[in-house]
């Protein structure tokens, strides 16, 4: 156990300067806006309480040498949220052994279950990771004979399949991840309010935001001032379309980096029509709060070691002596004693400071101690990880001043900037855990039936849009690409509507006389009722999203024989007047006659299998044909729940092959 904790104190793969601080600084991955990396604290209880206390010697230095062991395993630091787990699966351990004396080289096979038992019982979801990093603590354990038995311990917790639609566990995890319907009422009247200072309103605004475009609450915060952008909007041909007014419709988008995918430049969200009004308020609103801010910030970052505190301030030298309630009244301290209170402030920013002499005359501070002091205490350069583009926080349109949002406070400290973080917005929308900092909900007096302020995170916006854009049918490729993810395969975490879901909307247009084709034609010869509902179900059980609608093939149950052949499969439908399945039908119908042009080539040069080839997107080409003429046909009702019926063809199927 000592070379262990000596060899892994030798290599420092984080860079520690003080091996026996309990709080070690972490090399931040994440971008300025985030607050998660504060760093990695070695209590024995959670750092949020009141009294988190410390390991004692020598487990202390034994998970200190494990989370650098657990460090090297990769060519890259893990994040630091995941070091901070295997610290949190060390406490479970030690509260095992507290009675042995809490020795780690008396570690046994027992002692893991029985952290892991406690974790499945008090963390949920999360217990899962917990048992990931005791299985990681007992392989290194037993990888370097740190106890006299080796653990050979394996994981018991299983983890929940994020992407299992059914049954109740899946039923209460999409409820979870969703944002209830009198929260999101109560969040929109806020939203609506013209009494919120401004504090509230950057906030808010940020809210607003996230439900506009489906961001990631650090995508968000770390907007650029000019986040805006229009373009003229114009039809396939190059011409201006006009919107309802007859006024010239224009593409409206915010500027922004994804947080995922190392995007080194600027990418565009674009908004839904619907959302455009809501987005330009926010950020109006957020431009002229945050203007003077960012002028500080410019200022920092073109005269080093100085800042702007507004005058009088602004227009005195650096070494113009300020009393400490003048230092009060330029960092912005509201209190009802200035002297004190400056005084107090200029001590615990180590700032210079003159007494006149030694009869309690006021003490003095120079100006130019105070500017450098504010500027140290500033974030400079660029808001985002050193993996992605580079973004200045002068030119972030989320730049305030340290302890802004604080309530004890004004206006935040003058002479200072920041970025708003994830935390703060996670404030505003759930109360600090100490009391100090309510939630808007608790603030303003909007509750839950039970009397208790509502809750919200960040995050439940983009699960809600996801969602929604899931149930409105929009393309999986779609949703892939508005949300900023490298795969479509990514979208299904976030989907909250099942293929069943999707089914029962079908199988309403069906019940209702919203459909045509075979199957509708068959629904309505049904007289009796019961007989016609369970055809129904048997026909549509499932629904899938494809280019062009939807895929009712239940594919749990078998393989699909027309794999690839959707357009003219009796299992698929689509809904009339649906512009995106027509665009894509037109487009898909362009490419398939240009390739019809080279198989009749190939079928007249006498190519072998050129005719199969040849009749099998004549056959594609007549279906995407029809589908476009339906569309386009006047005397369907849009909405209309389309299934083509198979005409006769000689091509070859999957099955005869």
């Amino acid at each position: 156990m000592t070379d262990f904790i000596a060899t892994a104190k030798a290599r420092n793969p984080i860079g520690v300067a003080d091996w026996n601080a309990i709080r070690w600084p972490f090399p931040k991955r994440s971008r300025a806006s985030a607050a998660s990396e504060g760093g990695l604290v070695f209590s024995l209880r959670s750092a949020n309480t009141a009294d988190p206390g410390e390991f004692p010697e020598p487990f202390m230095s034994f998970v200190k040498a494990m989370v650098c062991v657990y460090n090297t395993r990769s060519s890259q630091l893990y994040a630091v949220g995941q070091s901070q787990t295997l610290i949190a699966a060390a406490r479970l351990l030690f509260a095992e052994i507290r009675d042995r004396g809490g020795d780690p080289a008396l570690l046994v096979h027992g002692d893991f279950d029985g952290a892991a038992n406690k974790a499945a019982a008090l963390m949920g979801e999360g217990a899962a990771n917990i048992g990931s990093k005791l299985k990681v603590i007992a392989d290194e354990i037993d990888r370097h004979g740190l106890t006299r038995q080796p653990i050979g311990w394996r994981n018991p917790i299983s983890r929940d399949h994020k992407h299992d639609r059914v049954g109740e566990k899946a039923l209460k995890r999409r409820h979870a991840k969703l944002p209830p319907l009198a929260t999101l009422d109560a969040i929109a009247h806020v939203s609506a309010r013209d009494d919120l200072d401004d504090r509230d309103l950057v906030l808010q605004r940020a809210i607003d935001l996230l439900v506009c475009g489906g961001f990631r609450i650090n995508e968000v915060l770390t907007l650029p001032r000019n986040t805006w952008v229009e373009e003229p909007s114009l039809d396939e041909d190059g011409n201006q379309l006009v919107d309802r007014f007859g006024k010239p419709a224009v593409n409206v988008g915010l500027r922004y980096w994804p947080e995922k995918g190392g995007h080194e430049v600027a990418q565009i969200k674009w908004l839904p029509t619907v959302m455009v009004d809501l987005a330009r308020r926010a950020v109006d609103d957020l431009l002229r709060i945050t203007a003077p801010y960012a002028a500080t910030a410019l200022h920092q970052r073109a005269h080093p070691g100085s800042t702007l505190l507004g005058e009088p301030w602004d227009g005195m030298p650096d070494d113009a002596l300020l009393t400490t309630a003048d230092v009060a009244a330029a960092v912005g301290l509201s209190v009802r004693m200035p002297q004190i209170a400056g005084r107090q402030f200029a001590v615990a920013q180590e700032l210079e400071m003159i007494r006149v002499n030694t009869r309690g005359k006021p003490i003095l501070v120079p100006l130019g101690s105070l500017r450098r002091r504010l500027f140290e205490r500033s974030f400079h350069g660029n808001v985002l990880n050193g993996l992605v583009g580079t973004l200045d926080v002068a030119d972030c349109l989320f730049v305030v001043p340290y302890m802004f949002v604080k309530r004890s406070q004004n206006r935040g400290i003058a002479g200072t900037v920041q970025l708003i973080t994830d935390a703060m917005v996670q404030v505003y929308l759930v109360s600090q855990a100490n009391g100090s900092q309510p939630s808007v909900f608790e603030r303003l007096g909007y509750l839950d039936e039970n009397g208790e302020p509502l809750r919200l995170n960040s995050h439940q916006f983009r699960h809600l849009l996801n969602t929604l854009a899931a149930e409105g049918s929009v393309s999986e490729m779609e949703i892939a690409r508005w949300m900023g993810r490298r795969q479509p395969s990514q979208n299904a975490a976030y989907q909250h509507v099942t293929p069943m879901a999707r089914a029962e909307a079908l199988r309403e247009r069906l019940r209702g006389g919203q459909s045509i084709g075979p199957v509708a034609d068959h629904v309505m010869s049904i007289r009796d009722p019961v007989r016609r509902e369970e055809f129904i179900a048997t026909t549509t059980a499932t629904a899938h999203v494809t280019d062009l609608g939807f895929c009712v093939h239940p594919w749990d149950s078998l393989p699909c024989a027309e794999f690839g052949s959707c357009t003219s499969c009796t299992e698929h439908r689509f809904l009339k007047g649906d512009p995106a399945s027509r665009a894509r039908a037109e487009a898909d119908l362009r490419q398939t006659e240009e390739i019809i042009g080279i198989a009749e080539t190939e079928s007249a040069d006498g190519t072998y299998g050129a005719d199969n080839w040849l009749e099998a997107h004549r056959t594609t080409a007549d279906s995407l044909r029809r589908i476009v003429a339906t569309h386009d046909d006047d005397s369907v009702p849009d909405g209309t729940l389309v299934q083509l019926d198979r005409r006769p063809t000689h091509r070859r199927s999957a099955n005869d092959a």
